[in-house]
């Protein structure tokens, strides 16, 4: 089969052209330029080099670089990588994602730990920010459970009228709370109204035959308040008075 030289535009035999396997490709070339155009280019390439007196480049010096080390454990099947501190764990150093245990985590039991904990402080900071701070009352005045909570409060009685005194340390508002001869005093709240418990007279025949009823075991608590007109609650504690003397 013939060819024709894309070098000379001569049409030539097969035999003519060099044949190669290309490595790249996978498959055998043939040159489009013929053996003895190729031959020529060769020589004109070769007498241009001494003309011009090319100087060859320094060889390249070879720096051999360390083989880096394998972790003996990256091969055991009983041991993972940790993706956040980057070491080689057992597998029970992980949190399995089901009961069977087919998949685990890709962190180990303590960088999930820290990281649930970085996260809930997170979300609690977020969640003081928001809601006004917690919901924790101290005991005494001026005791806070963190700053949202006191910038709250102080916000919410200076929109009520109130101010705060920083000699006593109170929230102060003329005609409702304010200090009259040195006392702290509240105008508009009222003496407190103490109620006196009826003290029962268990001397009374009465608790008598109810005891007496209650040892028969044939009556409850509640029908021995409807029939004595006392509170179930007087007479269960009278009995248990009773049973304990």
């Amino acid at each position: 089969m013939d060819k024709r030289c894309s070098k000379c535009d001569e049409l030539k035999p097969s035999t003519e052209y060099y044949t190669y396997y290309h490595s790249t490709q996978q498959k055998w070339r043939t040159r489009n330029v013929c053996n003895t155009c190729f031959r020529g280019q060769k020589k004109i390439y070769k007498e241009s080099i001494k003309e011009e007196k090319i100087i060859q480049p320094d060889p390249v010096k070879i720096v051999s670089t360390p083989i880096p080390t394998v972790n003996p454990l990256s091969t055991n099947p009983d041991f993972r990588l940790c993706r956040t501190c980057g070491e080689y764990k057992h597998n029970d150093d992980y949190y399995k994602h089901n009961s069977k245990g087919k998949s685990i985590y890709l962190d180990c039991r303590k960088c999930c730990n820290r990281i649930e904990l970085e996260k809930r402080r997170k979300d609690r900071q977020q969640d003081l920010e928001e809601n006004g701070g917690s919901e924790r009352v101290g005991r005494k005045v001026g005791q806070w459970a963190d700053i949202y909570q006191k910038e709250q409060t102080y916000a919410v009685l200076e929109i009520l009228g109130y101010k705060y005194d920083e000699e006593s340390g109170h929230f102060l508002k003329p005609g409702v709370k304010e200090w009259v001869n040195g006392k702290l005093v509240f105008s508009k709240v009222g003496k407190r109204k103490y109620i006196h418990i009826k003290r029962i007279d268990y001397t009374n025949e009465v608790w008598e035959r109810i005891y007496e009823d209650y040892q028969t075991g044939n009556y409850t608590f509640n029908y021995l308040s409807e029939k004595y007109k006392f509170s179930d609650t007087t007479i269960c504690n009278y009995i248990k008075k009773r049973n304990f003397y």
